[in-house]
């Protein structure tokens, strides 16, 4: 099915979009191979700026069913994808990619989340909805962990590969309260470590009493951000990714039922004032009539290469969808080295 998007500079807040429709179907059908996506995206390049994988909604990896997926972390070093879900799993997939292109998504383990005695405690405490990957020094090397946003109970776990709880963070002032979110569904939605400013977390939705013209709220542990919102009534932040350059590149979504509205937009929080959201450059803009996927996780793959991931609301019959997303093309922010 075609995409209407709007590539950078095509499109103003209240202006014009500019739609180019792409069909994907045929680009399925190509037989995979294992592929880099660095060298993959580094390659001439003969594939359209999209290229997508549904898994069956009944796919299942160890005894656990692929399902709700919220977020994504990617680790460039293995080359493996990371991925949790609202039920408090978390998943490892190994990408196919030709030329750049993405051909299959294999789902290789899973794991239940649980504290580090191995207990499951409340659905609240691993209702997951953010993911980031974080090396940490080792004695002889770096080792990898994950960081997880939760919302009901807002809180960013350390969580090592198997999944075993380490440490929940200190979070910014207010984030750890259920109180100050707008409703129990739109608490932490977002977690990215910056190389300057560290730990970085998003709620949703705007906190209680904060203007929603203020747009997104991003924040560290001293201080804090806004960003323009796509639209500031009905935006919601999905997810949120730090870039080579170390700007900010979010994933927004808006609408509802059969009209989903997605939106990847680029932010430099060193321009960003006191009293005035940055700006925010939105880099692509997928709005389909009769409905879109509700892309709720993504990871940076890097060289330009963005990778998206619907939540299939555990609804039977209904598939994940795993969109790839060039931006190389439209951004001097994305590294092509």
């Amino acid at each position: 099915m075609p995409f209407p998007w709007v590539p950078a500079g095509n499109r103003q807040a209240g202006g014009v979009f500019l739609s180019v429709f792409l069909l994907m179907a045929a680009l399925l059908s190509a037989p995979a191979v294992m592929a880099d996506p660095a060298s993959s995206a580094a390659a001439q390049k003969t594939h359209t700026p999209f290229s997508s994988v549904s898994l069956p909604a009944n796919t299942r990896v160890n005894g656990i069913l692929v399902s709700e997926i919220s977020g994504l972390a990617w680790d460039p070093h293995e080359q493996a994808l990371h991925a949790v879900s609202d039920s408090g799993h978390l998943f490892r997939f190994r990408l196919k990619l030709e030329g750049g292109t993405l051909r299959a998504v294999v789902a290789a383990s899973a794991v239940v989340l649980q504290h580090a005695d191995g207990t499951l405690g409340k659905p609240a405490d691993f209702d997951a909805e953010g993911l980031t990957l974080r090396r940490v020094p080792g004695v002889n090397t770096q080792q990898v962990e994950l960081l997880v946003a939760t919302e009901g109970r807002p809180r960013v776990w350390r969580v090592n590969l198997d999944g075993k709880v380490l440490e929940s963070l200190e979070l910014p002032p207010g984030l750890a309260e259920a109180k100050n979110y707008q409703a129990r569904n739109t608490m932490l939605e977002a977690v990215a470590v910056h190389p300057v400013h560290g730990l970085l977390v998003a709620p949703e939705r705007p906190l209680r009493g904060e203007d929603p013209q203020q747009g997104h709220c991003i924040h560290a542990l001293d201080r804090h951000w806004n960003i323009e919102a796509l639209d500031p009534h009905d935006a919601r932040l999905k997810a949120m990714e730090v870039m080579e350059s170390g700007h900010l590149l979010v994933l927004e979504r808006s609408g509802s039922g059969k009209r989903l509205v997605n939106a990847l937009r680029l932010a430099d929080l060193d321009t960003c004032k006191v009293r005035t959201p940055c700006v925010a450059k939105t880099l692509l803009h997928i709005d389909r009539e009769g409905g879109a996927e509700n892309y709720e996780g993504m990871a940076y793959l890097g060289r330009g290469l963005v990778l998206l991931a619907s939540d299939n609301g555990g609804k039977k019959g209904t598939d994940t969808v795993f969109l790839l997303v060039d931006l190389s093309e439209h951004s001097p922010h994305f590294s092509n080295k």
